[in-house]
């Protein structure tokens, strides 16, 4: 009967995936705090609080935005791509892998659910606490 090889459990995975999702928030912190460095002092001062405009305020839909945060979206995705080229290649740890798959992937948006909906849903919730509490104290 064949043996399944060591390592395949759920929490191995979801380990990997945490050690890649360390990994990659150290890489992106080290290079903010580069270009912190870099940048002159006024433009760190402007990046800690940046000011809405007047016109974007009136505007519905999305915020503009500006170049400093395109720029570090930028950055983050170019540094994501060396991360999975590098594990892609063999050189991280064992299952880095599975853990640059895992972070590659995004959560799906959450559903939008209605008030009513929301009320039934807690009602039923609380039915099935009162529930487990009575069988629990039999």
């Amino acid at each position: 009967m064949p043996r399944p090889k060591a390592g395949e459990g759920n929490s191995d995975l979801i380990r990997y995936a945490l050690v890649g999702i360390d990994a990659e928030i150290k890489a992106l912190q080290e290079k903010r705090a580069e270009m912190l460095k870099s940048a002159p002092k006024a433009a760190a001062v402007a990046v800690a609080a940046p000011a809405a405009a007047p016109a974007a305020k009136k505007r519905r839909g999305r915020k503009p935005v500006s170049k400093k945060a395109k720029k570090l979206a930028q950055l983050a995705t170019t540094t994501a791509q060396k991360l999975s080229r590098k594990a892609a290649k063999g050189g991280a740890k064992k299952g880095a892998r599975v853990a640059v798959k895992a972070a590659a992937t995004a959560a799906p948006k959450k559903r939008k659910v209605s008030a009513e909906t929301k009320k039934r849903l807690s009602e039923a919730a609380k039915a099935r606490w009162a529930k487990a509490r009575q069988e629990k104290a039999k």
